[in-house]
């Protein structure tokens, strides 16, 4: 079945096929088998007729024609060609060296972009790494949900005895952390009586002594250190 010609191309015969065959094959100056030019043209020419004036047009001398075992190729003279003369050779050299300039630096400019692009997207989390993050923080979410729970229901975090077990818990060591202090000081105290104030320090970084950071002492001088908490008596209900 022989190809379709477009709606919009023209038939040509005769004598307008010949000048369109001649003049597309001098225009892109490549060997063409007749099935090949017939569709290059949009089968304006059929592949056919294609053949009978290709080979025509290489009897008359107008064209060349090769054969490659069954298969026949024409192609336009090369003394038949428009040829360019020196300047306009020049011309064109200058603009093509340009060309190569200018798809050089967008090459150039393609190849960062791409690689800055690649190397952002290696940075991102993958699908699999995102759904981890995303089961993480929806079981954070929840955790702390159930946290805050008793809160928004306004139910009771500790009972009274709790909290005064609490309290009681906190008197306890806060005297027994005062009185080792206190021990640790004097102890310490006595021992680098005689001691230089580098033999003193030499001293506390052998044993990896630790002294009381700003937290602590600010914790040890507020009311909570200064005195013991008293459990607040619970109110009776009226």
């Amino acid at each position: 079945m022989p190809p379709k010609k477009d709606k919009d191309v023209v038939a040509l015969k005769g004598k307008d096929a010949e000048e369109a065959i001649l003049a597309y094959m001098k225009k892109v100056n490549r060997p063409y088998g007749s099935s090949d030019i017939s569709a290059n043209l949009k089968n304006a020419v059929s592949k056919l007729a294609a053949q009978k004036i290709l080979q025509q047009m290489a009897d008359d001398g107008k064209i060349t024609q090769k054969t490659f075992g069954k298969a026949t190729i024409f192609v336009a003279k090369q003394d038949q060609l428009e040829t360019l003369d020196p300047a306009q050779m020049k011309t064109m050299q200058a603009e093509l060296v340009a060309l190569k300039d200018q798809l050089r630096e967008l090459n150039d400019r393609v190849k960062n972009g791409l690689e800055r692009e690649l190397s952002a997207l290696r940075m991102e989390p993958t699908d699999d790494q995102l759904g981890e993050q995303v089961e993480k923080a929806e079981e954070q979410v929840e955790k702390l949900r159930a946290e805050i729970e008793p809160l928004r229901s306004q139910a009771p975090t500790a009972t009274p005895e709790e909290m005064q077990q609490i309290d009681d818990d906190w008197n306890k060591w806060r005297t027994e952390w005062k009185s080792r202090k206190k021990i640790f000081l004097d102890l310490f105290s006595a021992v680098t009586d005689s001691h230089t104030r580098d033999q003193k320090e030499q001293l506390e970084t052998d044993l990896c002594i630790e002294y009381d950071s700003e937290e602590h002492i600010a914790l040890e001088k507020s009311p909570l250190g200064m005195a013991a908490v008293k459990a607040p008596k619970p109110t009776k209900r009226r």
